[in-house]
């Protein structure tokens, strides 16, 4: 459970670059 709340993390973070780039 914890892994995939992890990659969700990390999936937020590049679509939050990918915002603001």
């Amino acid at each position: 459970m914890v892994y995939m709340v992890v990659r969700d993390m990390e999936r937020g973070q590049r679509a939050v670059q990918a915002i603001k780039a």
